[in-house]
């Protein structure tokens, strides 16, 4: 699999055969009334060139970028055991703007996902065969490939395409069966092509981040569930398929708010919508738009199809504007003191066990300043140390490090009002580094403090210190965090106001016809002539 660079561009009239010429990639000329390359979700305007980074997953558009003069690149060659180091020049600079998937992401426990595990043990054995004189395969050697599976998993797998030899030549190897032999290189890589691993292993890393996240990771029906918590309907298997219905013409897409990638209006959220939701324009209310369909003459309809597919495509075009000025503009935009790393605390998920956080956070941290008990300290101790890891018996597992944070309160007892020492242990990753972030501003705040008085008296004795009041540095910093929430709300509401909104209409309150039945033998109403209560059922049905 491999990618390419397409210079899309669009004629000015139909008699335009002026096309300009590409110093990098190909040129793909579009027609007059060529649709869109983007999928209906960007547009090429004529006379324009719209470069595109296309391969069979995804394409994605390219925005140029002036090169800066102080960057180069540097490529090491290792050849023979002798390394050499190459320097070169960066003549072109692109920034690729949102990706448009091609292909849907299976969904976890699909069929597409089994065939792929299938195919891919599959394969790895019958490489395996060629590489024996006599095609046979060991259990172990394809174990060791795929650990993830037990034994009696491989097994079975192998029982579909090969037999266990138990006497004779080869006795206690597997080979393949007679009635199917061993397919070339060529049929292997047509077994299992470079775009179905990546899309399963796609779907694995949204699987694994899901289940740390505690969600199950199920696949949305064909109706709009909004019930399901948000990381499940952002997982990427529900948000391809999603762009895939839409560019047939099957499904709507949100295009704001939750799963817009820039969080700023200038990409697409995938996340779909109801097709028979009621689409608002920039600043229109939902008052005003029930009011006006109210005010529509009885023979009009109450949703105008037309109307709603020019909104939708206006607010697609006004999305890729923004984003092709944002990503086409050489300087760096300033999002604000809302969005910086002190004012927001998101969870991150790295390896499941967090110690790429613990590593990060301590080596931020100033030797100068750790004192002993204080969360600099801590930082340092939660730090995997340097040196091989933890190993089982099993040679392709490493044993993860679950480190836990131990905290000390002196509360007040309930019962008789004496201090006591209450202790907690924290094992949430995401606890742990707010706690130890929120722990170092103060203790860096009081060190600052103590160094202008010039004390050096340690900060910390028996619990106690001079100089700084911790819950007032701490009623500071959640302020400063409260505000900046504020503002990031702020923003968002800003932003859904200049862009589409969407609600359902509701049902019209029309009474409801009381169906009153005539029976067509006695006339008399709340019977048919088929029901025997009819005084004259029998003399029209006789036994």
């Amino acid at each position: 699999m491999g990618s390419v660079v397409v210079n899309y561009y669009r004629k000015r009239h139909a008699a335009d055969h002026a096309f300009p010429k590409v110093t990098l990639g190909e040129l793909f000329v579009l027609d007059v009334a060529d649709i869109s390359p983007f999928l209906g979700f960007g547009n090429v305007d004529p006379g324009q060139v719209v470069p595109a980074l296309y391969n069979n997953m995804f394409r994605a558009p390219l925005f140029a970028q002036p090169p800066t003069p102080t960057d180069f690149l540097i490529v090491r060659n290792v050849a023979k055991g002798e390394a050499k180091w190459f320097v070169r020049p960066i003549r072109h600079h692109f920034v690729a703007g949102q990706t448009f998937p091609l292909q849907e992401v299976p969904a976890p426990h699909s069929r597409r996902v089994t065939t792929t595990i299938k195919h891919r043990l599959q394969v790895a054995a019958y490489r395996l065969m060629n590489r024996n004189q006599y095609h046979l395969l060991q259990m172990a050697r394809l174990s060791r490939v795929f650990p993830e599976y037990s034994e009696l998993q491989i097994r079975q797998r192998l029982k579909e395409f090969c037999e266990y030899q138990r006497k004779g030549l080869g006795a206690g190897y597997w080979r393949p069966k007679h009635n199917m032999p061993i397919p070339d290189e060529e049929a292997l890589r047509k077994m299992l092509t470079p775009e179905m691993l990546c899309l399963y292993e796609s779907m694995r890393v949204c699987q694994l981040q899901l289940q740390d996240a505690g969600k199950s990771g199920s696949e949305l029906d064909d109706d709009d569930d909004a019930s399901l918590p948000i990381e499940e309907v952002l997982a990427t298997w529900n948000l391809t398929r999603n762009f895939i219905n839409a560019t047939q013409g099957k499904a709507m897409l949100k295009l704001y708010g939750e799963g817009d990638p820039t969080a700023r209006g200038e990409g697409f959220s995938f996340v779909r919508v109801s097709m028979k939701d009621i689409f608002l324009r920039a600043g229109e209310s939902v008052e005003e738009k029930l009011a006006e369909i109210e005010a529509r003459p009885k023979s009009a309809h109450r949703y105008n199809v037309a109307e709603q597919q020019q909104i939708y495509k206006d607010e697609i075009t006004c999305i890729w504007n923004k984003q092709r000025r944002s990503l086409t503009r050489p300087s760096v935009v300033e999002l604000g003191d809302a969005y910086s790393d002190d004012n927001v605390i998101v969870p991150e998920i790295n390896d499941g066990f967090g110690d790429a956080v613990v590593t990060r956070c301590a080596s931020a941290i100033d030797s100068t300043r750790v004192t002993p008990g204080t969360a600099m300290e801590v930082s340092q101790r939660l730090a995997p140390q340097p040196g091989p890891p933890a190993v089982t018996a099993h040679a392709n597992f490493i044993m993860p490090n679950r480190k836990g944070l131990v905290i000390r309160r002196a509360v007040q007892s309930p019962y008789t009002g004496e201090l006591m020492w209450r202790t907690e242990v924290v094992r949430d990753l995401a606890v742990i580094q707010a706690y130890l972030r929120q722990r170092r501003i103060i203790e860096n705040l009081a060190h600052d403090r103590c160094e202008r008085d010039d004390e050096g008296d340690d900060l910390f004795d028996n619990g106690e210190y001079d100089g700084v009041d911790l819950p007032a540095e701490t009623r500071l910093h959640l302020a400063d965090l409260k505000r900046a929430r504020d503002m990031r709300v702020a923003d968002a509401r800003n932003l859904e106001k200049s862009h589409m909104t969407t609600f359902s209409l509701p049902q019209p309150n029309k009474p409801k016809k009381e169906v009153v039945r005539r029976c067509g033998n006695c006339g008399q109403l709340g019977h048919m002539k088929t029901n025997k209560k009819c005084p004259r059922y029998f003399e029209f049905n006789p036994a």
